[in-house]
């Protein structure tokens, strides 16, 4: 039999514990006491740690059911849509194309060239044109943490969302680069590259995700890599499911393959052949831009999935 003390002891603990479960889980189980049953143990996580992509802004206090619920029902935003997803795609292709046709011959889409030209001038002894690479390899890192940055400041003007703010710089900087003439320095040339690598960066950090499925925006090895894998599942698991994804990568290597071809096809206008890249950027912020002061006005505030 209990002495009074051993059930006082009880009740504190039992109290104690009450008060640190959610809201509703004393009643449940006290509930399941008074049957009779034993309750399964309750572990219990603070909201904030939990990430519900952009289905709820602020969980704090929320109930943990309801934004499981959220999460299962999210409906894509504008800038989660495939079509979003392949202008940019087709508009990275533009940049590649044009970068190597009229701007010095290079890539500046992505930095695993920049790296492996820098430790090649290091291992020949050409230290100057060696740690140039530093320059456009900060300019891209400095992409990424510029896009990481700016979003939170920028959704606060309840406006556009951060993905349409970045689509309209680009279609600004793409302009900017076409009156820079193409027979200056050796530095003119590299500014340009420079300035396509930043936003480069900023492009492939921007856009993540469409239609539940990661992306790059920028190059092409990602999605040859995807389309393995997903061939691997479909096989595998006899999961149709990746047989779609297979498509949408595919989709991606396309556009970028038809983007190339048309920027050559252009490359006779010189410098200002980089405007023909404004035409899906252009078609991208209308469609963005609409959604952000119509039908997705309410949902400003929410985060892709997938970031």
């Amino acid at each position: 039999m209990e002495t009074d003390k051993e059930k006082a002891a009880a009740d504190a603990g039992a109290d104690q514990a009450a008060d640190q479960a959610p809201k509703g889980a004393a009643a449940d189980t006290a509930a399941d006491a008074g049957n009779g049953t034993e309750s399964p143990r309750l572990v219990y996580k603070s909201p904030k740690h939990i990430r519900t992509h952009g289905c709820e802004p602020h969980h704090e206090g929320k109930d943990l059911v309801a934004l499981a619920t959220k999460y299962q029902e999210h409906k894509p935003l504008m800038c989660e849509r495939l079509i979003i997803y392949v202008l940019m795609m087709i508009t990275a292709g533009m940049m590649g194309a044009y970068t190597y046709n009229c701007r010095g011959g290079v890539f500046c889409n992505a930095q695993t060239a920049n790296v492996v030209m820098m430790a090649i001038n290091l291992g020949n002894g050409d230290w100057a044109n060696g740690f140039y690479y530093l320059i456009p390899i900060c300019a891209y890192i400095l992409g990424g943490f510029v896009s990481e940055m700016l979003p939170n400041p920028v959704k606060k003007a309840h406006v556009f969302r951060w993905d349409t703010y970045f689509v309209l710089f680009e279609i600004l900087v793409l302009f900017g680069i076409g009156w820079i003439p193409t027979d200056g320095s050796i530095w003119v040339t590299r500014a340009v590259q420079i300035m396509i690598n930043f936003i480069a960066s900023m492009q492939y950090n921007t856009f993540r995700k469409a239609s539940g499925v990661p992306m790059a925006t920028t190059f092409c090895t990602n999605h040859c890599r995807m389309i393995g894998v997903a061939l691997a599942d479909a096989i595998r698991h006899q999961d149709k499911n990746r047989l779609r994804e297979v498509g949408i990568h595919v989709l991606m290597i396309l556009g970028f393959l038809a983007a190339g071809v048309v920027m050559t096809l252009f490359s006779f206008m010189d410098g200002k052949a980089i405007w023909v890249a404004l035409v899906p950027l252009l078609i991208a912020f209308v469609i963005l831009a609409y959604a952000d002061l119509g039908p997705e006005k309410a949902r400003l505030l929410e985060v892709p999935i997938g970031h």
